[in-house]
Protein backbone atom coordinates (compact mmCIF):
# COMPACT_ATOMS: atom_id res chain seq x y z
CA UNK A 1 0.00 0.00 0.00
CA UNK A 2 2.83 2.49 0.67
CA UNK A 3 4.38 1.90 -2.68
CA UNK A 4 1.10 2.58 -4.41
CA UNK A 5 1.08 5.53 -2.48
CA UNK A 6 4.41 6.74 -3.21
CA UNK A 7 3.78 6.01 -6.86
CA UNK A 8 0.51 7.77 -7.31
CA UNK A 9 1.09 10.83 -5.09
CA UNK A 10 3.61 12.10 -8.10
CA UNK A 11 1.14 11.96 -10.78
CA UNK A 12 -1.54 13.56 -8.57
CA UNK A 13 0.49 16.59 -7.84
CA UNK A 14 1.46 16.43 -11.80
CA UNK A 15 -2.12 16.49 -12.67
CA UNK A 16 -3.34 18.86 -10.43
CA UNK A 17 -0.09 21.50 -11.43
CA UNK A 18 -1.41 21.06 -15.13
CA UNK A 19 -5.04 21.39 -14.66
CA UNK A 20 -4.31 24.44 -12.56
CA UNK A 21 -2.22 26.20 -14.95
CA UNK A 22 -4.45 25.53 -17.57
CA UNK A 23 -7.24 27.10 -15.63
CA UNK A 24 -5.08 30.20 -15.47
CA UNK A 25 -4.29 30.67 -19.51
CA UNK A 26 -7.59 30.14 -20.45
CA UNK A 27 -9.54 32.75 -17.38
CA UNK A 28 -10.05 35.90 -19.20
CA UNK A 29 -8.47 39.44 -18.15
CA UNK A 30 -10.61 41.77 -16.66
CA UNK A 31 -12.78 43.87 -18.87
CA UNK A 32 -13.37 47.60 -18.04
CA UNK A 33 -16.24 48.87 -19.74
CA UNK A 34 -17.59 51.60 -18.06
CA UNK A 35 -19.49 54.93 -18.08
CA UNK A 36 -16.99 58.19 -17.14
CA UNK A 37 -17.95 61.43 -16.43
CA UNK A 38 -15.98 64.82 -18.25
CA UNK A 39 -13.27 65.12 -15.53
CA UNK A 40 -12.87 61.24 -15.87
CA UNK A 41 -12.23 61.65 -19.42
CA UNK A 42 -10.21 64.54 -19.37
CA UNK A 43 -7.79 62.68 -17.30
CA UNK A 44 -7.62 59.46 -19.08
CA UNK A 45 -7.10 61.87 -22.34
CA UNK A 46 -4.06 63.15 -20.57
CA UNK A 47 -2.26 60.30 -19.99
CA UNK A 48 -1.96 60.21 -23.90
CA UNK A 49 -2.54 56.05 -24.30
CA UNK A 50 -6.58 56.86 -24.32
CA UNK A 51 -7.68 55.64 -28.53
CA UNK A 52 -10.85 58.60 -28.86
CA UNK A 53 -13.56 57.40 -30.64
CA UNK A 54 -16.31 59.87 -31.94
CA UNK A 55 -19.50 57.47 -33.09
CA UNK A 56 -21.35 60.47 -34.15
CA UNK A 57 -21.76 61.52 -37.66
CA UNK A 58 -19.58 62.60 -40.20
CA UNK A 59 -21.63 65.59 -40.51
CA UNK A 60 -22.03 66.60 -36.32
CA UNK A 61 -18.30 65.38 -36.16
CA UNK A 62 -17.65 68.25 -38.37
CA UNK A 63 -19.54 70.92 -36.28
CA UNK A 64 -17.30 70.41 -33.48
CA UNK A 65 -15.01 67.37 -31.48
CA UNK A 66 -12.64 66.10 -29.60
CA UNK A 67 -9.15 67.05 -30.33
CA UNK A 68 -7.55 63.44 -31.49
CA UNK A 69 -10.92 61.88 -31.96
CA UNK A 70 -11.50 58.79 -34.85
CA UNK A 71 -14.44 59.16 -36.26
CA UNK A 72 -16.46 55.88 -36.67
CA UNK A 73 -20.00 56.55 -37.90
CA UNK A 74 -22.36 53.91 -35.62
CA UNK A 75 -24.89 54.14 -38.49
CA UNK A 76 -22.14 53.30 -41.09
CA UNK A 77 -23.32 49.51 -42.12
CA UNK A 78 -19.53 48.59 -41.66
CA UNK A 79 -19.58 49.94 -38.31
CA UNK A 80 -19.39 46.72 -36.77
CA UNK A 81 -16.30 45.81 -38.98
CA UNK A 82 -14.61 49.04 -38.61
CA UNK A 83 -15.02 48.51 -34.55
CA UNK A 84 -13.72 44.57 -34.95
CA UNK A 85 -10.70 45.70 -36.66
CA UNK A 86 -9.58 47.83 -33.86
CA UNK A 87 -6.84 46.96 -31.28
CA UNK A 88 -8.97 44.74 -28.50
CA UNK A 89 -5.84 46.07 -25.82
CA UNK A 90 -5.89 49.53 -26.43
CA UNK A 91 -7.70 51.96 -24.21
CA UNK A 92 -10.75 53.25 -25.64
CA UNK A 93 -12.98 56.52 -24.46
CA UNK A 94 -16.08 56.52 -27.00
CA UNK A 95 -18.51 59.25 -26.92
CA UNK A 96 -21.84 60.45 -29.16
CA UNK A 97 -23.92 63.23 -28.98
CA UNK A 98 -25.80 62.39 -25.72
CA UNK A 99 -23.78 58.89 -24.54
CA UNK A 100 -26.82 56.71 -26.09
CA UNK A 101 -24.58 55.43 -29.04
CA UNK A 102 -21.87 55.51 -27.63
CA UNK A 103 -23.04 53.20 -24.36
CA UNK A 104 -24.32 51.03 -27.50
CA UNK A 105 -20.82 50.81 -28.84
CA UNK A 106 -18.79 50.34 -25.86
CA UNK A 107 -21.46 47.31 -24.91
CA UNK A 108 -20.50 45.86 -28.53
CA UNK A 109 -16.50 46.37 -28.13
CA UNK A 110 -16.95 44.79 -24.64
CA UNK A 111 -18.50 41.59 -25.98
CA UNK A 112 -16.10 41.79 -28.62
CA UNK A 113 -13.16 40.95 -26.08
CA UNK A 114 -12.08 44.70 -26.06
CA UNK A 115 -10.22 44.82 -22.22
CA UNK A 116 -10.77 48.73 -21.27
CA UNK A 117 -13.69 50.81 -22.84
CA UNK A 118 -15.12 53.97 -21.52
CA UNK A 119 -17.90 55.94 -22.32
CA UNK A 120 -18.38 59.79 -22.13
CA UNK A 121 -21.42 60.20 -19.63
CA UNK A 122 -23.86 62.72 -21.12
CA UNK A 123 -21.56 62.94 -24.56
CA UNK A 124 -20.19 65.58 -26.81
CA UNK A 125 -23.09 68.01 -25.67
CA UNK A 126 -22.09 67.22 -21.59
CA UNK A 127 -18.62 68.18 -23.10
CA UNK A 128 -19.35 71.47 -24.35
CA UNK A 129 -21.54 72.53 -21.40
CA UNK A 130 -18.82 71.96 -18.73
CA UNK A 131 -16.56 74.45 -21.09
CA UNK A 132 -14.06 71.31 -21.91
CA UNK A 133 -11.95 71.78 -25.22
CA UNK A 134 -13.50 71.22 -28.67
CA UNK A 135 -12.07 71.30 -32.44
CA UNK A 136 -14.00 73.18 -34.90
Amino acid sequence: MKRLFSFLLPLIVAFSCNAQEEKTKSTPSTVVADNVNVKEAKELISTGDVVIIDVRTPEEYVQGHLANSNQINFYDPDFRKQIEALDKDAEYLVYCRSGGRSGKAMSLMSSLGFSKVHNLEGGFTKWMKEGAQVIK
